[in-house]
């Protein structure tokens, strides 16, 4: 009796920890809309050619882009100032050196390296910089492996020892759960940093993470949901939007990051079964306070935030296929 009594206790006190509801927001209309596809300034590279699916990684003075669908080189690196082409490297196809299915690619800003997944070699290869600009024939090396059933899909790279990812957790040969965690690439470990929301049925996210303020924060894609987490897991707040009660009907956010103290979500609000791309970018404090929304009138695939030209980098899937969005005078 007194073990059972000691669990219900300690069961309450888990849920009264972790019970915000006093802190939850809850937003009825998202209104305040600024067209900006107008100043979009569209990204000519030149002679270098880039699939249609790609995606933009902010790496200091550099843009790296990753082409999930080339046949040929798959990652690019071009001036972040002026978009002249840099260098190209990870070679397709199946060899110790070549890369079969490129996923996460993330930027070292300290050593200037690029690391880039292949999920179907469960490695993390390495790319120097410096050393692919100046020698066309540059290999890369292993940074990590994967070794347990659960791995990072998706992950935001802050050093060797600490990641934060999306973890996929297989559950079958064709389902799986997804759960924030933190990675620690020198060793192959993963921790779960798992929040279920009791009404989210399968958990569909996108993540952001801002060291500076000790924050990350999770999009769902299915609900009208965003859920602030401090570093270490622990839940701050739920912020519900307007197609909250629509429940998975809706598709919602499909990626997110952190513009110094602002979080920008794509956003699409369209059923879920169209399979449409979002054109709108939803701004939030990063307490969560909505603040406005740009329109870029575009369908957008992804996104990142030059952050030494303040400016989101976008790959559309439109009239222009790269573009940035200057946020000098769009965002304070």
């Amino acid at each position: 009796m007194k073990k059972i009594l000691y669990s219900l206790i300690t069961t309450l006190v888990i849920c009264g920890c972790s019970d915000n509801s006093d802190n939850d927001i809850y937003q009825d209309n998202r209104d305040e809309i600024i067209e900006v596809g107008k100043q979009i300034k569209e990204i000519d590279f030149g002679d270098v050619l880039v699939s249609s699916s790609s995606a933009p990684i902010a790496a200091g003075r550099y843009l790296v882009v990753a082409d999930y669908k080339s046949v040929d080189k798959k990652i690019h690196v071009f001036n972040a100032s002026d978009f002249t082409h840099v260098a190209s490297a990870g070679d397709f196809g199946q060899g110790p050196e070549e890369i079969t299915n490129l996923g996460n690619v993330v930027w070292n800003e300290e050593t200037r390296e690029i690391y880039a997944t292949d999920h179907g070699k469960l490695k993390v290869f390495g790319f120097c910089v410096d050393s692919l600009s100046e020698d066309e024939d540059y290999k890369p090396f292993v940074k990590a492996t994967f070794t347990g059933s659960i791995f990072p899909d998706d992950y935001i790279y802050i050093n060797d020892e600490l990641s934060y990812g999306i973890i996929i957790t297989p559950t079958s040969t064709s389902t799986f759960n997804q759960s924030t965690g933190v990675w620690n690439m020198a060793t192959g470990d993963i921790r779960l940093l798992e929040y279920n929301h009791p009404e989210v049925d399968k958990k569909r996210i996108s993540l952001a993470v801002s060291a500076k303020n000790d924050l990350y924060v999770e999009c769902n894609n299915r609900y009208d949901l965003i859920s602030i987490f401090d570093m270490t897991g622990k839940l701050i707040r739920n912020v519900y939007g307007p197609q909250w009660d629509n429940g998975k009907q809706m598709s919602h956010f499909s990626a997110c990051l952190f513009v110094e103290d602002y979080l920008v979500a794509l956003y699409d609000g369209n059923e879920y079964d169209k399979h449409t791309l979002p054109t709108k970018c939803h701004v939030f404090t990063k307490g969560g306070e909505y603040v406005k929304t740009l329109d870029t009138g575009l369908q957008i695939l992804n996104f990142c935030y030059d952050e030494g030209n303040n400016r989101l980098i976008f790959c559309f899937n439109d009239v222009i296929q790269y573009g940035y969005l200057d946020l000098t005078n769009i965002l304070p």
